[in-house]
């Protein structure tokens, strides 16, 4: 009996420090982007970032940088309705997310975000 709530234990040690080992964390940048363009024939909205919180190490856009996004609402749970598109010319600011992990299927991916801040 001994032999085995000892079995037990180390099982579930194990699955629980594999479960830690796996774990990932959702990287967050909050950008000031200026609108180029929104594309109609591929939905997406173009902007060019003017200034990024970027936490050192992060692949957060750099000011400089040119980004193509859909934007999405503020809990990224869905992307909004054209008419809430910001316009050309427009200055918003957007909290990029995004998550490194592995993919069903295909390996190492990216999964990312792009809340627009009203």
């Amino acid at each position: 009996m001994k032999c085995t709530s000892a079995l037990i234990a180390l099982l579930m040690l194990s699955v629980s420090t594999c479960a830690f080992a796996q774990k990932r964390h959702w990287v967050i940048c909050d950008l000031t982007v200026m609108v180029k363009s929104a594309q109609d024939t591929v939905p997406r909205v173009s902007g060019l970032v003017r200034s990024s919180n970027a936490p050192a190490g992060t692949e957060c856009p750099a000011p400089g940088a040119v980004i193509s996004f859909l934007p999405e609402t503020m809990d990224y749970q869905t992307v909004l309705p054209r008419k809430q598109w910001p316009g050309v010319g427009e200055v918003v600011t957007i909290r990029y997310r995004y998550l490194l992990g592995e993919c069903k299927y295909t390996g190492p991916c990216k999964i990312e975000h792009f809340s627009l801040m009203r």
